[in-house]
């Protein structure tokens, strides 16, 4: 039987002080749906609104270099793509006979779409972010990028 059927509160450890599932749950959720509810007014996934804003900071991309920079899966990512390019939002431009070295940017109404649902998300974000300091802001940005540098080194521990 363990302490807590007993009766005995469970022992505080560090982990169960702080609890990060709920806290990055709750983050995620408060980030998705506002990203769901802006996308779904264009009759958008989350996922092709990753696609879309991917080309905000570079005009055109192979395939190859849009799958290093949205963490989409190659086979999805290679559907995605046609269905942009179906709903005139992405275009090709065949620069070799190999489809995969083809380069892909976005329509005008493509480019159009993702600027405003960019700038839809900013202010959403800012939204969240309302009464945060830039320094609580500062010491958020230095914890998670140490919690993912911990999560790549478990990662590659495991890996040994």
């Amino acid at each position: 039987m363990d302490q807590q059927a007993e009766g005995n509160p469970r022992p505080r450890t560090r982990t169960s002080q702080f609890d990060l599932e709920s806290w990055v749950a709750g983050l995620a959720h408060a980030i998705a749906t506002g990203i769901e509810r802006q996308t779904a007014r264009h009759g958008l996934t989350v996922s092709e609104f990753t696609l879309l804003r991917a080309f905000i900071e570079k005009q055109e991309r192979t395939l190859s270099q849009l799958a290093d920079a949205v963490p989409i899966e190659r086979e999805g990512l290679a559907h995605m793509v046609r269905t942009l390019v179906d709903r005139g939002l992405l275009h090709r431009r065949g620069r070799t006979s190999d489809p995969r070295a083809m380069l892909l940017a976005l329509t005008r109404h493509g480019r159009y779409l993702a600027w405003r649902l960019h700038t839809r998300m900013q202010a959403e974000h800012a939204g969240l972010l309302e009464g945060v300091s830039d320094e609580e802001m500062a010491t958020l940005s230095a914890v998670v990028a140490r919690i993912v540098e911990n999560h790549t080194a478990l990662e590659q521990s495991r890996l040994r």
